[in-house]
């Protein structure tokens, strides 16, 4: 079973396996866990506190590494250019980012993916991910990559 990405539904703990093209996750906290049982209890945190399931998203293994390293998570111009920097061996922060998350895929941890539409939903979420154990976090907005915790 291919393990990329998971949605899972925090109440049951079912899992659903997508395989979505990697995209550039806009207004979205990313939170990295050690185990699935973290992960597990933060979603169920998050949904209590009014998240949607549909909101939140985990990705973890091998096969989402390999994704998530093979995108840019951009389209059209603005994906050639990163590939091209990349290739010319010029980072930025956003490649720096999913170099970390990929990272983290490889070495077994999960990652939380939690759509927030404000600043108010954003710290909730940065809230409860951090007491739930989550170590990286970080905001992805339209323009802005904010480093919530390290």
């Amino acid at each position: 079973m291919d393990q990329s990405k998971r949605t899972v539904t925090p109440m049951t703990d079912d899992v659903s396996v997508s395989d979505d093209v990697v995209q550039y996750p806009e207004n979205h906290l990313l939170a990295i866990f050690e185990t699935g049982h973290a992960v597990a209890a933060a979603t169920k945190a998050l949904t209590a506190n009014g998240f949607l399931a549909s909101e939140l998203s985990v990705a973890c293994g091998q096969d989402a590494a390999d994704n998530l390293a093979a995108a840019t998570g951009r389209s059209g111009i603005t994906g050639l250019v990163i590939r091209i920097a990349k290739g010319l061996g010029l980072t930025n922060e956003e490649a720096e980012v999913k170099d970390h998350f990929t990272q983290a895929l490889r070495e077994g941890k999960l990652v939380l993916s939690a759509h927030v539409q404000n600043d108010e939903r954003k710290a909730l979420a940065r809230r409860i991910v951090v007491e739930m154990g989550a170590g990286s976090v970080i905001y992805l907005g339209r323009f802005t990559i904010e480093v919530l915790e390290r």
